[in-house]
């Protein structure tokens, strides 16, 4: 029997944790039998109780949520509630219990047939988790494994996209599964490294709502709806709010014969030797049961100290010329991967600025945005296996950095995800004459809900674009020049280079400008 089966599986040593595989063979029971058999269940712990028992915390029960989170409050920071249903007629109807994590699972693990759930509460550090689901007979067509790869490549997406964060699925992620015949379920605990969380379950809603339109725009990961009546995201976007009960492992719903268990396709523990059930009930946790000096990602607040919500965009079109439209009001945008933005002499200009510093630095991802407010254009690149910031001096442990382009302006600048950096951005670094004029070359008209995006061709005379035909000094002078320089003066240098790369004036009406930079 392989390990993941000994876990999954009945074992003669030890209890079951689920219960009789075939709960159509018992007999129903009433909302008071079951009931009664919960707080007799519970009830029983007072009478074995020790000092060991006593030692690990509460055991205590509610019938109202605000009672036990008071009390929750009141035993300190060790104490969580659990909630748990008892009324197979009336589904939803709950109890909490208050209790510390590891007097919960030395009762728990001795339990069976159970359904328990955790109380997230809004103001505590927590995982990014996801709630999958969709039905397969309104599905029959869905194929699995490229639904999960579907979402995965999502999710990692908006993490670099928000956060500069690189996110590894297989090895951050884990997957419980309460699968059956009728309808696809999981559950996912992300443990991002170096013990990233974010604020809260709350905080989360902004990346919800990106990962979200992200799907919607490019058509990924949409399942119809129990009824085929709407197409829907394969995650339920509603688990976020303030005191969300997000079932157990080793739980199943009142009634049903599916707890949730660690999934076939999950490889969160392929390199641990030895794993148990106590194990992956801890990470499976939203909430740590010990945070061990956790690094938090900065989610801004707005000025009533909420969480901002994201905004869905209408699909519209993007003009990127070298005149600016008044038309442009709205925020429009396109991305893609990899140096496959319209500008392929920019994304080797990029490139090579950061191979400075790692030589296998590459873009994973490039933003290209039009700003509502002021009309500016930009395009953004998310930079892979280059950490370094210019605020600092070196590279970063974990956090990711990004370059921004003005494409009005003429400049580009390094900003990073870190939050001790508090958003600072390095000096403004004025584009070659070759790349200004690569972007001044065309008008570029482009779908902001395009997949996939024909670049133009932009190759500059004869000229091949690579880091070996930039000058390495040249680029260097750059570097070194804008660091000394305050940003006034670079924007007076950059004013100049403009005017000779887009208007293509001649060298006497530069010089009566100024002084174009080498």
């Amino acid at each position: 029997m392989s390990n993941l089966e000994r876990l999954n599986s009945i074992n003669d040593n030890e209890t079951w944790f689920y219960g009789t595989r075939d709960r159509d063979e018992r007999t129903e029971m009433t909302d008071q039998t079951v009931l009664s058999e919960a707080q007799v269940c519970l009830e029983k712990q007072k009478p074995k109780r020790s000092l060991f028992d006593d030692s690990l915390g509460s055991f205590l029960v509610y019938k109202r949520q605000n009672d036990a989170l008071l009390k929750c409050e009141q035993e300190g920071p060790m104490a969580r509630v659990f909630a748990f249903e008892y009324s197979i007629h009336h589904p939803g109807q709950r109890q909490y219990l208050v209790s510390t994590v590891e007097r919960f699972w030395e009762w728990y693990k001795k339990q069976y047939d159970v359904s328990f759930y955790e109380l997230i509460p809004q103001n505590r550090p927590a995982h990014l988790y996801f709630d999958l689901e969709f039905y397969r007979e309104t599905n029959p067509d869905v194929k699995e494994e490229d639904l999960i790869k579907d979402f995965n490549d999502c999710v990692s997406e908006v993490f670099m996209e928000m956060f500069g964060i690189d996110l590894d699925p297989e090895k951050e992620m884990l997957v419980l599964n309460a699968s059956t015949i009728t309808k696809f379920s999981e559950h996912i605990i992300i443990h991002l490294v170096d013990n990233h969380l974010f604020p809260s379950n709350i905080s989360m809603k902004s990346f919800i709502q990106q990962l979200k339109e992200n799907m919607l725009s490019s058509g990924r990961c949409l399942v119809w709806n129990a009824d085929a009546t709407k197409l829907i995201t394969l995650f339920d976007a509603t688990v976020y709010s303030a005191n969300r009960n997000f079932r157990l492992y080793l739980s199943s719903k009142l009634g049903k014969n599916n707890p949730l268990v660690l999934s076939q396709r999950c490889n969160f523990y392929a390199h641990r030797k030895h794993l148990s059930r106590r194990q992956i009930f801890l990470d499976s946790l939203v909430v740590p049961a010990s945070y061990n000096t956790p690094e938090i990602i900065y989610i801004p607040k707005v000025e009533n100290g909420e969480y901002p919500d994201i905004q869905s965009r209408e699909r519209k079109i993007l003009t990127i010329s070298t005149r600016v439209h008044a038309s442009n009001e709205n925020v429009v945008y396109i991305s893609g991967r990899g140096p496959t933005s319209p500008f392929p002499v920019l994304d080797q200009h990029i490139i090579a600025i950061n191979r400075w510093w790692k030589d296998n630095a590459s873009i994973r991802q490039w933003k290209l945005s039009v700003d509502k407010f002021t009309i500016s254009r930009h395009i953004i690149y998310y930079i892979s296996n280059c950490r370094f910031c210019f605020n600092i001096g070196r590279e970063h442990r974990s956090n990711g950095v990004y370059w921004i382009v003005d494409l009005d302006k003429l400049h580009c600048f390094q900003k990073c995800f870190d939050i001790d950096c508090n958003g600072s951005s390095s000096n403004y670094f004025p584009l070659p004459n070759f790349v200004c004029t690569s972007l001044s070359t065309k008008d570029v008209n482009l779908e902001a809900n395009q997949i996939s995006i024909q670049a133009p061709n932009t190759e500059v005379e004869d000229k091949t674009v690579g880091i070996d035909n930039m000058s390495k000094q040249l680029l260097l002078d750059v570097i070194r020049e804008a660091k000394a320089m305050n940003e006034t003066e670079v924007q007076k240098r950059m004013s100049a280079t403009c005017q000779n790369a887009i208007l293509k004036m001649g060298e006497q009406k530069i010089q009566e400008v100024g002084t174009c930079p080498n």
